[in-house]
């Protein structure tokens, strides 16, 4: 059999094949088209007009970026295995600063299934392209500065009984810089975790996990003289716990340790807790309120930084007045703490995130949307403040 069939208001194309066992396989093909502009008011993330007239050489701060591009999401279901598939490539163009046009892309799969039995496996794989973010790069400008990453993982998961299950999962990723001076952040790491898990009902889990991590930055030559070290492991302990209520209220907690091991500079090690808490409130498919907390000790590759203490609080609420029409607001509070080997403060961050999204969908086959974020962000540094707001507007075509 083949139709159309439609989820959630988006068309996508239906193919199920009836095989001599019963089973059904079907595919769900969702292709769509973007276009949007966005303006930028402070592109590079500078201190102001000074650090602009410095940097800059009396251009502006701002610009306008013209976007356009297409993705493609396919979903396959057969017999208790899912396979997932997304497709991505948008285009990014410059109005002042044409030396940033870039064309970011992505590439992902993802399979999941139960091999028989209580055992059930999955794989999954990554490709990614992105201009990085100024705000955490060098204040060298006059460069493109691309981010290509590549991901591969797998995945186990043994159901004891009812309840206990066991899994683990191992992932490797590569993460490549364009430019050669940013080259010492070119990165390879590889992860393994296993942990134990409760699921006392489908609302109701416990997870213990541990996890270790092995990292090499294999640009970066370790001499005597180094102040970063060129490898290091990571291990991590947590339990997580989540409890679900009603329709899609929900508590969500994590609790544990995070410690990084130095190769060579063992003067740099970090060990410290971790803690993320978040809660959803959903008194109606209409309204969904979010609140959320994360405290972290943060290991940092800095010069004269070891560690950073995080502390973030977040709410978002989410309306839905009409069947068609949603709107999100989401305020984010950043506090950082950067720390040298002694525990001294060397630099202290405050940051702030306001995001405002408004999407209309006519006639299923089509959405617009606007939006508007304010990042604001106050340093002890010198030139380490900034304030950008981005706004666009952006058309979506669902084929």
């Amino acid at each position: 059999m083949m139709g159309i069939k439609r989820t959630q208001g988006l068309p996508v194309l239906l193919l199920g094949a009836v095989l001599s066992n019963s089973a059904v396989a079907q595919t769900e093909i969702s292709p769509n088209v973007y276009s949007g502009i966005s303006y930028l008011s402070n592109v590079f993330k500078l201190d102001g007009e000074t650090e602009a007239a410095l940097l800059l050489d009396g251009q502006k701060l701002n610009d306008l970026v013209k976007e356009y591009g297409a993705s493609l999401d396919a979903n396959i279901d057969y017999n208790q295995q899912t396979a997932k598939f997304q497709m991505q490539w948008k285009s990014h163009r410059y109005n002042q600063f044409k030396f940033l046009n870039n064309d970011s892309r992505k590439f992902a799969t993802r399979w999941w299934g139960r091999l028989g039995g209580p055992l059930m496996a999955g794989f999954n794989y990554e490709h990614r392209t992105e201009l990085t973010d100024y705000s955490e790069i060098s204040r060298t400008i006059d460069f493109k500065n691309e981010k290509q990453q590549d991901g591969l993982g797998g995945r186990l998961r043994f159901e004891l009984s009812g309840k206990w299950r066991l899994e683990a999962e191992s992932n490797f990723s590569r993460t490549r810089f364009t430019h050669e001076s940013y080259s010492w952040s070119n990165l390879d790491k590889l992860s393994v975790h296993g942990g134990v898990s409760f699921q006392r009902s489908p609302m109701k889990s416990v997870r213990f996990i541990a996890r270790a991590a092995y990292h090499d930055y294999i640009d970066r030559d370790f001499t005597d003289r180094s102040v970063v070290d060129s490898q290091h492991y990571s291990y991590d302990a947590f339990t997580a716990i989540n409890w679900s209520f009603a329709g899609a209220s929900a508590i969500d907690m994590k609790f544990g340790m995070r410690q990084r091991q130095h190769v060579h500079l063992t003067d740099r090690n970090v060990i410290g807790p971790l803690a993320d808490v978040r809660f959803r409130w959903a008194p109606s498919t209409m309204y969904l309120f979010s609140l959320s907390y994360r405290y972290e000790k943060e290991p940092v590759e800095r010069v004269l930084t070891n560690y950073a203490t995080v502390n973030e609080v977040a709410v978002t609420s989410k309306l839905q007045p009409l069947h068609n029409l949603t709107a999100n607001v989401t305020g984010i509070r950043r506090w950082y703490d950067y720390r040298d080997g002694n525990d001294d403060v060397q630099r202290s961050d405050y940051q702030v995130t306001g995001v405002l999204e408004i999407n209309y969908l006519f006639r299923e086959h089509a959405s617009t949307g606007v939006f508007v974020r304010r990042d604001f962000r106050e340093s002890n540094i010198q030139y380490g403040d900034y304030d950008s707001t981005v706004s666009g507007v952006n058309i979506n075509l669902i084929l």
